[in-house]
């Protein structure tokens, strides 16, 4: 279903089948209940911005098993947030800020516990999107001083800190 023909069906619903529409959405999808809830955070932007950093530091904390060696990471949870945030702020910049929180987690991750595949991917592959959407959205001002210097928190794991380096140069977003 296109956009427009979702506006055309919206429009010929009275308002209380639009209410009931959405408390059906409500009561089905955690996520609507999420980005209902954005406007209780008190509408400053920032509050919400802090709420999902600490979401995202709650689901990168390491949780060890007897099965595996090495810690494991709810990866999958915090690129969720993020999506989610991506969807309900229309602030381009805090939506870079809080990638780069996730990206810099995982830096700190890695230069702890050296390589975990699932770590590394995940951040080399969030700070190519990161860079991509800064030169899509025009946030190149003020925003290449901070992807400097967590490029340079990967300095201990020459593998990660190439990588980095090198999606910066190519995307390019020096002033």
């Amino acid at each position: 279903m296109s956009l427009q023909n979702l506006h055309v069906i919206l429009r010929h619903k009275s308002e209380k089948e639009l209410i009931d529409e959405i408390a059906e959405l409500y009561k089905r999808f955690d996520a609507v209940k999420r980005y209902d809830k954005v406007p209780l955070l008190n509408d400053d932007e920032e509050d919400v911005f802090n709420y999902n950093v600490r979401k995202i530091k709650q689901s990168m904390l390491p949780t060890f098993t007897i099965d595996t060696p090495l810690p494991v990471y709810e990866i999958a949870d915090a690129k969720k947030i993020i999506l989610e945030y991506k969807m309900m702020s229309s602030n381009g910049y805090g939506i870079a800020r809080l990638m780069l929180f996730y990206i810099e987690l995982c830096i700190h991750i890695i230069n702890e516990y050296d390589y975990i595949e699932t770590v590394w991917t995940s951040g080399i592959s969030t700070f190519e999107t990161l860079m991509t959407f800064i030169k899509k959205n025009d946030l190149d001002v003020g925003m290449h001083k901070e992807i400097e210097r967590v490029v340079q928190l990967s300095s201990q794991h020459i593998e990660m800190n190439c990588a980095l380096a090198c999606i910066y140069e190519m995307i390019n977003i020096k002033d």
